[in-house]
Order: C-alpha cells, then sequence, then structure tokens
C-alpha cells in the first residue's frame, strides 16, 4: 500500500479531525475497549525499523492517533491517521521517521536509541474505540567488552576486583575463568548489575585468564583474556656461575641473581658489605686487584614483600708466569739472572731446570721473594730449560721453559768448497764459512788481504781476473770474544784454448803465423804439430810469451796439423787441430804420347790386379786363417780425393801431366768375408 497523502498545509486534515470530534460528540461513545500492541521485530536493533500493530485490527476506523507516551497526552501525540482517504496528521512529537498505515499500524524507520519508551495508541471507531500502550526497546550491537583487574599478581589470600567494562544497554553479564563459565560462592562476588567480579582470600586456583561476556537480544560479545598470577616468593636465590669463581686479573665476569619470584623482584648488589651502585639481575665488570672479594645480591619482591639474598666468592686465578732471563747465551763463568714475572697474589714462587725443582746453593741465590734467581760462575751443567712455579689458595700456574745455553766457540773455521777451487772465468762460486760457535758468530770476508763489503756466512761472485786470489773468512762471537779464520785459494781453470793462422794453405817458401789464444793466467804455453811437441829452430820462432809461433820458408815437411797447450799451476788444456796445407802451382798439360802411356800402364796395371786378386782368393780357401792374426793388406789405386794435389788457381789450364795416386788399403769386399 502506498503512503498516505499528507500535505501539512491543506484542508483535510483538519475537516477530518473536526469531523471526527463532531461525530464523537453527536454520538454516544462506546467504551473503550484495551488495545494490544505487537512490535515487530519485537527487539529492534539500532538503526533498525520497527513496526507496533494494534492487535486486534481495528474494525470501522474512522482514526488512530500514536503518542511517544505512556498516556495519549496531546503534546507527546506523533500523528493521527484517517483512513479514508488515508490522511497523516503529524503531531509535535513527530520526527520525520514516522508513518501510519491500513490498520494503524505505526513504521519507525531508523531507530535511535532515544526511540526507546512507550508508546500509546488511541483509535476511533463507531464500533470498537480502543486505548493501549507498549513499551519500545532498542538495543545497540555491543561492542567487545574489556576486563581491568585492580591487580594482575595478587598475593597470596590477598583480593582481586575485576570489573568487566561494556554498553549500558548489555543486559546479561557473565564471568568466565581459564575459558569456563563461573558462578559466584563464598569467595567469589558479583555486584548487581554483575559488572564486578571479587575474589577473595586469592590462591593457586585462582590464577589463570579471566574474561567477562556481554548479551543483549540483538548480540553476543566475550572479552580478551585478561591473565593474573599469584604473586609469590623469592623463597631463596643463587648467583650463577656457583662460586667460587677464579678468573685471571682482566677477565671480563658476569654474575646473575637467578630467583622464582612474581613479579620480577629488584636487584641489590653488595661487594665484601658495601653497596654497589649497579642494579639489575646481572653484574659485569672486569677484575682487578681492588674488586676481588666476596659478591652479594640481594632480590626483593615489592608485592609480596619478601627478599632473598645470595653470595659468591671472586678469587683471582694466577695467570701463566713469563721467565725474563738476562740472556739466553751466557760464556763460561759468567752470571745468569732470571725474573719470574708473575702476580703479586702468588705467594709461592718455585724454580725448575729442565723439569726438576732446584734449590738454592753456592752458585744459585734466590731474591726474598723468590722471583728472581742467579745463576754465578755458569757451566755445562747449568745449561737447559728454567720454568717458574706460582700458587696461591686457588690456583697453580707453570711458565713455559726459557731454554738458556752456553756461549762458546769458534775454536776453529773452515771454507766449503774446500780449496783450491779451479773455476773458468765466469763461473758463478758461493764460498761457505763454518764455524761452531753459540751464538752465530759474525762474519767478515777478505780478498788478497783486503776486507770485502759482503757479510754474512756466504760470499757469492762471477770468477774474473780481478777477484782471483786467496780469501779469508773470519767468524767473531760476540758473546765469548773469540775469533776463528779460514783461508783457500780460488784460481782459474783454464779454458780450452784456440789456435789461429794467418791463413790454412800456405804456399812454398811463405811465412805462417799461429797465434794461441788462452787467459793470461796460463804461465806455459807449448806448441804441437801433427801431436808431437816442437820447439823452436831456425825456420820455427816463438814469441816472448810462446803465444805466437811462426813458420818461416814454409815446406811439405811443416803441412798438417797445428795445436798449442797452456797450463797453470791448477789446469792443463790444448786446442782443437788447425790444419795447415801447402798450396802449389800446377805442372804442364801432358802431351798425347803421355795419355796413351797412362791408359796403357792402367790397363796393364789392372790386369795385374785381377791375377793378384785370384790368386790370394785360391790360397784363402786352401788355408784357414790362423786365429787373432792380422789380415793381410790389400791395395788399390783410387782416384784422387778432393782438395788433394796442388791448389788449382782461377782460370788455369788442365794439368796434362799424368798424377799417380799412392795406392790405400782396399776394403775388403763380400767375397772375403765369405771366404772367413
Amino acid at each position: 500500500m502506498g503512503r498516505i497523502p499528507h500535505r501539512p498545509g491543506g484542508p483535510w486534515p483538519g475537516i477530518l479531525l473536526a469531523a471526527s470530534v463532531l461525530g464523537s460528540c453527536l454520538q454516544l461513545a462506546p467504551a473503550q475497549t484495551p488495545v494490544t500492541i505487537v512490535l515487530t521485530p519485537p527487539s529492534p536493533p539500532l538503526g533498525g525499523g520497527v513496526s507496533l500493530a494494534p492487535q486486534p485490527t481495528p474494525q470501522n476506523l474512522q482514526s488512530c492517533s500514536w503518542y511517544r507516551s505512556a498516556t495519549n497526552d496531546g503534546n507527546s501525540r506523533i500523528l493521527t491517521y484517517f483512513p479514508a482517504p488515508p490522511v497523516q496528521n503529524n503531531g509535535s512529537a513527530h520526527t520525520g521517521r514516522e508513518t501510519a498505515g491500513p490498520g494503524c499500524v505505526l513504521h519507525i524507520a531508523g531507530l535511535m536509541l532515544n526511540y526507546t519508551g512507550s508508546y500509546t495508541v488511541q483509535i476511533q471507531s463507531r464500533t470498537s474505540p480502543g486505548l493501549g500502550s507498549v513499551h519500545l526497546p532498542v538495543y545497540e550491537k555491543l561492542a567487545k567488552p574489556t576486563v581491568t583487574p585492580n591487580q594482575n599478581q595478587v598475593p597470596e589470600n590477598g583480593t582481586l576486583t575485576l570489573t568487566c567494562n561494556t554498553s549500558p544497554s548489555a543486559d546479561t553479564v557473565l564471568w568466565l575463568q581459564n575459558g569456563s563459565y563461573n558462578t559466584p560462592n563464598k569467595r567469589l562476588g558479583l555486584s548487581p548489575d554483575n559488572r564486578t567480579l571479587t575474589v577473595q582470600n586469592f590462591t593457586w586456583g585462582d590464577t589463570g585468564t579471566y574474561q567477562c561476556e556481554v548479551r543483549n537480544p540483538v548480540s553476543s560479545e566475550r572479552s580478551e583474556p585478561s591473565t593474573v598470577t599469584l604473586a609469590h616468593g623469592p623463597e631463596s636465590a643463587r648467583i650463577d656461575p656457583p662460586g667460587p669463581v677464579n678468573l685471571t686479573l682482566g677477565s671480563r665476569l658476569t654474575l646473575t641473581c637467578v630467583t622464582d619470584s612474581v613479579p620480577a623482584p629488584s636487584y641489590s648488589w653488595f661487594l665484601n658489605g658495601n653497596k654497589l651502585p649497579q642494579t639489575g639481575s646481572s653484574l659485569t665488570f672486569d677484575l682487578t686487584t681492588l674488586n676481588l672479594g666476596t659478591y652479594k645480591c640481594q632480590a626483593d619482591n615489592p608485592v609480596t614483600g619478601l627478599t632473598a639474598n645470595a653470595e659468591i666468592e671472586v678469587l683471582e686465578k694466577l695467570a701463566k708466569p713469563t721467565v725474563t732471563a738476562s740472556k739466553t747465551q751466557v760464556p763460561e763463568n759468567g752470571t745468569l739472572t732470571l725474573t719470574c714475572n708473575t702476580s703479586p697474589s702468588a705467594d709461592t714462587v718455585l724454580w725448575l731446570q729442565n723439569g726438576s725443582s732446584i734449590a738454592p746453593n753456592k752458585r744459585l741465590g734466590l731474591s726474598p721473594d723468590n722471583r728472581t734467581l742467579t745463576v754465578q760462575n755458569f757451566t755445562w751443567g747449568d745449561t737447559g730449560t728454567y720454568q717458574c712455579e706460582v700458587r696461591n689458595p686457588v690456583s697453580t700456574e707453570r711458565s713455559e721453559p726459557s731454554t738458556v745455553t752456553l756461549a762458546y766457540g769458534p775454536e776453529s773455521a773452515r771454507i766449503d768448497p774446500p780449496g783450491p777451487v779451479n773455476l773458468t772465468l765466469g763461473s758463478r762460486l758461493t764460498l761457505t764459512c763454518v764455524a761452531d760457535s753459540v751464538p752465530a758468530p759474525s762474519y767478515s770476508w777478505f780478498l788478497n788481504g783486503n776486507k770485502l763489503p759482503q757479510t754474512g756466512s756466504s760470499l757469492t761472485f762471477d770468477l774474473t781476473t780481478l777477484n782471483l786470489g786467496t780469501y779469508k773468512c773470519q767468524a767473531d762471537n760476540p758473546v765469548t770474544g773469540l775469533t776463528a779464520n779460514a783461508e783457500i785459494e780460488v784460481l782459474e781453470k783454464l779454458a780450452k784454448p784456440t789456435v789461429t793462422s794467418n791463413q790454412n794453405q800456405m804456399p812454398e817458401n811463405g811465412t805462417l803465423t799461429l797465434t794461441c789464444n788462452t787467459s793470461p793466467s796460463a804461465d806455459t804455453v807449448l806448441w804441437l804439430q801433427n801431436g808431437s811437441y816442437i820447439a823452436p829452430n831456425k825456420r820455427l820462432g816463438l814469441s816472448p810469451d810462446n803465444r805466437t809461433l811462426t813458420v818461416q820458408n814454409f815446406s811439405w815437411g811443416d803441412a798438417g796439423t797445428y795445436q798449442c797447450e797452456v797450463r797453470n799451476p791448477v789446469s792443463t788444456e790444448r786446442s782443437e787441430p788447425s790444419t795447415v796445407t801447402l798450396a802449389y802451382a800446377p805442372r804442364p798439360g801432358l802431351s798425347a804420347g803421355a795419355v796413351a802411356g797412362i791408359v796403357i800402364g792402367s790397363l796393364a796395371g789392372a790386369a795385374l790386379v785381377g791375377v793378384l786378386a785370384y790368386f790370394l782368393y785360391s790360397r784363402c780357401r786352401n788355408e784357414t786363417p790362423r786365429e787373432n792374426e792380422a789380415p793381410v793388406p790389400v791395395y788399390e789405386n783410387l782416384p784422387p780425393t778432393a782438395g788433394a794435389g796442388p791448389v788449382a788457381q782461377p782460370r788455369s789450364p788442365p794439368d796434362p801431366s799424368p798424377t799417380y795416386q799412392t795406392l790405400q788399403p782396399r776394403q775388403p769386399d763380400v767375397y772375403e768375408e765369405l771366404k772367413k
């Protein structure tokens, strides 16, 4: 059905209202019957809508008026409804959200909390006038409540008060502990509106989480858990790490006070009875001689009022001592002083030599605090390792060994490699000076009496003519003051010489000059021809240093190989052979008769060789060669070898004269091998 026409400025509402009043005046008004008003929905929410319907539905309805009160007071009239034609006349209590419809039903939209209250309807009817009232509740959707305890840590037998903070429209409040609903008892009490829960004589069983649950006809919400614990302790306390604590000076130490207490206690620290400025459960410091002693922590619970204490001893653990020797190499009959470096809290100091305890005697003396050991008239028996051992009531430590040796030497020295050393020029040589000395000596080197800039036990150099001679090394011990020397001769080993000739093919009666190229240190030079030593004569002359050989009036007898041999005190070398030949002029050419004679002679010679070969072959077949007997040489003519004979001159005619070749031993042929 559409909305009732409503024109506040028109005449219809006034006319209808007047007609209604006039009708009621002209007729006897029947008795008013009670009217029941039904709410739809019965629990309308905030912001929603609701319908208020009179029951039973009015018959012969002339008009009806709605009032926002428990009576039909005109000042609280919301509207008057006329069904025919449908007209709505708004009153002073109309808010713009109210409308009426058939059956005198009142519709309210956009409910607000202040719409909560009594509503009255007055029905004008010829047959069944009526009057009725109803209470209209407007419910808001509840927000999540919160729980506020008076304290979260409750001492034993104390009182806990919890408040549920929620909207006034919550008509139901319930309490839960650890997720279960609880009910009031002798120790659990509730306020009249159930919004406050009181727990008396608090015990361990009352600890846990508390929640409140709130409800109204349109919503239900539960708070977040609120945890409540039992405040207790501290019954006792302890300090970690447990004592006594033994640390070396300079170590960082952290002491922690541990106790079982709710809430967490406050802490105080004391050293040897004096309160320290530090607070908190932990105390950290670097150990010095000023903070050794008894430490106490005190834990105070601000809720229970209980206090617990713990104590610990912090003592110095001796660090490993060190031994300082006045010298580590002591000369014989010298004095050695050893110092034990340790903490002042070491009340015992002992000395050990080679792992065994030693006691003072005539030569071994101790200072009053035993920290210094003096050894006089030092001998071989005093060498070895020295240690000191320190002790206090809580620790014992021993130093690392300190080695002390007897300084001695050098008694003698030598140079490696042993001399004399013979090397060719340009060779690299390393001389090493060896001396038995403690401590290691310092070294000096000399060449032919002159001090060299090099130091160290080894001397390395490349051999030249400038650094040949006598080398000396000198070893000096800085502790004993002793010195030892060694010498060695470094000489040149001659390299193989070479022979240089002014020419290799010498004309007859010419002059041959041969030079022996060798080191200046070669003090002897000899000459050889064809492997035999030669001496100067009228034609063979030598230079003053024998390095140059001159052959005058060169002849066939001077041809051959020449060598020079050089010597010095440490080596002898001979050159490779140098060949010199006689160069001669070619002879005149042969005539035709001479050539024919040569041919005939050659044929005759070949026939003679054939006969001789057959003879020898036959003889060898009949005779067995004697063991180890040399074979009989066989000679044959061979063509002249290249380079033999006179030296050819450029553009010279061929030599016509016959050339005779010396018979040479012939190599055995295959037949001779088979005969064998």
